[in-house]
Order: C-alpha cells, then sequence, then structure tokens
C-alpha cells in the first residue's frame, strides 16, 4: 500500500465538475488515481450515503473505488492505520490518515453543498437534505 502524507492530501483541490458526470473535478498530484475515482463516483444520489458513512467513521464503495478505516479490518487482511482507499479501475490503494480523510471529505461536502445551492439542485428540496447538513456539522465537529 502507499501511504499518502497529510500535506499532499492538503494540497488537493475540489472545483464544480464541468467534465464528467460527477458533481467535482479532483486536483490531485500524480499517483492518487484512487482518490480521484473515488471522489469522480460520487453522484448527487449518493452524496448522502458518502456523507453519513464518514460522519460515521466506516467505510463505503461505489462501483469504481471504496473506502475501508482501520477499525474495520479483519485479523487476516493486511494490516494499515487510518483510511484507505481503493480503486477498482486499476487494483490500486492508498492510505491517508483518517485526519487527512475526513479534512478532505469535509471540503468536498462544503463545496457539493454550495454547488447545489448556487445551481438549485432537486436534493436540497429532498428530506435528505437535512440528514446531508447534520452529516456535514458532525464531521465539522470532529475537525475542529
Amino acid at each position: 500500500m502507499n501511504y499518502i502524507s497529510d500535506l499532499t492530501v492538503d494540497s488537493i483541490t475540489f472545483t464544480p465538475s464541468t467534465t464528467h458526470a460527477g458533481i467535482v473535478d479532483i486536483d490531485a498530484p500524480e499517483g492518487l488515481r484512487p482518490l480521484q475515482a473515488f471522489f469522480w463516483a460520487i453522484s448527487w444520489n449518493n452524496l448522502v450515503f458518502f456523507a453519513n458513512c464518514v460522519a460515521d467513521g466506516i467505510g463505503c464503495g461505489f462501483e469504481v473505488a471504496n473506502t475501508q478505516y482501520d477499525d474495520d479490518l479483519e485479523p487476516d487482511e493486511e494490516q494499515f492505520e487510518g483510511v484507505c482507499v481503493n480503486s477498482q479501475m486499476d487494483d490500486e490503494s492508498i492510505v491517508l490518515s483518517r485526519h487527512a480523510f475526513e479534512e478532505l471529505a469535509l471540503r468536498f461536502l462544503d463545496l457539493c453543498i454550495s454547488i447545489a445551492q448556487e445551481q438549485d439542485q432537486p436534493i436540497q428540496h429532498q428530506p435528505a437534505w437535512s440528514k446531508l447538513l447534520e452529516y456535514r456539522d458532525r464531521l465539522k465537529a470532529r475537525q475542529q
């Protein structure tokens, strides 16, 4: 597994998507393909699921990528410390600290919420919107 420093994670930026079906584009240094695949896989349809998983500190997965927290490991699995992001597209994995992953997830959620409000996305008119804000606030409180 490839371990990624917190400083490298801090250099990652998100912008509203202009190139694909996802919510955001991600600009990341070389070697972070699993992280890019993971965040690209998050859509308006699974955004609340993602926010819930991160707020609860549990892994989640999509067709092309998934996350796993170190406290979810079985004894026979390869051990790591932090959060492992796996890409099924190229069978690659990276590990980053829990704090760095959750800070990145918070930046992602904040941008998604702003995009939803600016573009009047239907999600903000659904009952799940309040849950999304609640999960984001729980994550934000944990980061302080």
